[in-house]
Order: C-alpha cells, then structure tokens, then sequence
C-alpha cells in the first residue's frame, strides 16, 4: 500500500496532464498502484474510485506508529517547517496524518524528511465522530469555495465531492465518490419529511438540505458553494429550476458505510 505525498493531487482519466480530472485524494491517504503507465500511476483510492497520477506523487512511506493519528478541521491550514516557520504546504479539510503534540501545536513528520507544524486547534483526533448538526455548521463555513469538476477539497468542490467530504469528515464513512450512485444510498423520503442533513437529487446534481427551505450545494450556476432557496417561493429563476427538477430526496445515516 502506497500514500499520497503531496497536499492533494489530481486523479486523471488518462495518464497525461490534459486529461479529465475524474477526482482527487489528499496527503496521507492510502492508495492502491494498480498498474504503471510511463511516469503515471494507476491507483485506487478508499472510495473504490480510480484514476491516473504522476508516479511521485504516491511512495511507500509509514508515519511513526508511535504519533497518534489526526485530521484537519478548518478549511485550509499552512504547514510551517518545525526551526524556521517558513511555510512549506498547505494542508485541507479532513486530510488525515500522524502527528505528535507539542505544546499549542502538531509536529507531522513529512515524506520530505522536515518536520511540519500545525496549530493544534486546527485538527482533530481521526476517529473522532461528528453530531450530526456539525455537517450543516461545516458546509456552511465553506460558501464560496470555488466549483471545480472532480474537486474534492476546499481548493474547489463539484457537487458529489464536497457531499462526500463532509460525510468522510464528520462521521469517518465513504458515500460513493459520484452523484449516480450517492442517490442509491440511504433511505427514501417524500418531501413533507424533508429535514436538515438530507440529501436532494436532480438530474446529475446533489446538494444538502439545511432547514429553512435552503439547499446547501456546490454548482455551475454561482461558481462554487452557494445557498439557494429550494422550497416555499422561490426568488430567482435558478431557484425555480432546481425545485421544478428535484428527483429524489434520501436521508443517510452516519453509520453508514456507502
């Protein structure tokens, strides 16, 4: 089993640099080399989702056993070397790496060989589960992050990556990676039962329901993650559109394991 190296990296639909990004994984996460392809990777991430990458972006390195296991909790965090402070990366939510306390502080021993530091209100401990309103008080401090096809980060979000990444984050399950198999997941509910944390389906789209009648969603439309009204009247015309295209509504449980 191999890691990714590098803060975040593309999954690419073939083994070249113009080629679709199909998705991303972040530092630290565990991936399988299915086949070499020239300087390229095949490789298969936790979600069972495949994809091409450079081949020094993944090596088989192992954290020290001995530091505890973390994961990010703000939307992006610098990693500053240990003796200089000098930023060195910049790590993202629900990245997960082994770290060591220090004080205030986080020492994450990189691939590299230098030691990063992160302030440690800025992650926490891996296995550490969610309530469930902490999905919607998430999603909410990420409004405005740019929308990018395959974007699994706050760098930039599509629609079924940023609904996967906070399910990942709050509650440690992998949803599919894509919207086509996201609405196979949980349990039907007719729109008189629509309540917070759901999820709502329309034609290759999926958003969150936070209450209110808002849909929490990264889209085309406002170029990132946007707050639309999708129930009671709507006041645009975009607002129309998605409640005159709701498909399916489906409630998944934190313990569910996609």
């Amino acid at each position: 089993m191999k890691r990714i190296i590098v803060n975040i990296v593309d999954l690419r639909k073939e083994p070249n640099h113009r080629s679709e990004r199909v998705s991303q994984a972040l530092f630290g996460t565990e991936v399988q080399e299915l086949a070499p392809a020239g300087d390229w990777r095949l490789i298969q991430t936790p979600d069972g989702y495949r994809g091409f990458v450079e081949g020094h972006r993944i090596a088989s390195w192992n954290p020290n056993e001995r530091d505890n296991e973390w994961k990010i909790s703000v939307p992006i965090v610098p990693v500053q070397e240990e003796r200089t402070n000098g930023i060195i990366t910049r790590l993202t939510l629900d990245t997960r790496f082994a770290a060591r306390p220090e004080a205030d502080s986080l020492l994450i021993p990189l691939p590299s060989g230098v030691v990063g530091r992160i302030p440690r209100a800025a992650a926490v401990p891996a296995e550490k589960r969610m309530p469930g309103e902490e999905l919607i008080r998430l999603g909410l401090t990420l409004v405005g992050t740019p929308y990018l096809w395959g974007g699994c980060s706050p760098f930039g979000f599509d629609c079924s990556g940023f609904i996967q990444r906070l399910f990942h984050f709050c509650f440690n399950v992998w949803l599919p990676r894509d919207t086509a198999e996201q609405r196979k997941q949980g349990v039907p509910v007719p729109l008189d039962e629509l309540r917070p944390g759901d999820l709502c389906f329309f034609p290759g789209h999926v958003g969150l329901y936070i209450g209110g009648g808002r849909l929490l969603h990264s889209n085309r439309h406002h170029n990132g993650i946007s707050l639309d009204r999708l129930l009671f009247p709507p006041s645009t015309s975009y607002a129309r559109e998605l409640q005159s295209k709701l498909e399916r509504i489906r409630r998944i449980s934190p313990d569910s394991s996609g």
